[in-house]
């Protein structure tokens, strides 16, 4: 599995430069809040470690992972509000 490292990697979420910080990171994905357009009062991403440019390019080994994507979109929810 390819995964990815370092913060570069995330830079074209926030308008060329590297989030402040993960609000929740894991071997497999990377959460940060959206701090430059947030579209609701909780607003976050989860990123898979594993650059995927699109879901039609996911495969049936990242269904593991992307199940994981949403439990932990879930948990971080839990705790915001």
């Amino acid at each position: 599995m390819a995964m990815t490292v370092g913060v570069e990697n995330f830079k074209h979420f926030f308008n060329g430069r590297p989030p402040r910080e993960f609000i929740y990171e894991d071997d497999q994905c990377v959460a940060f809040d959206e701090e430059d357009r947030p579209q609701a009062p909780v607003h976050f991403l989860v990123v898979p470690k594993k650059v995927i440019p699109r879901l039609s390019d996911a495969s049936p080994d990242d269904e593991k992972m992307l199940g994981h994507l949403l439990l932990v979109a879930k948990n971080i929810v839990s705790t915001k509000v």
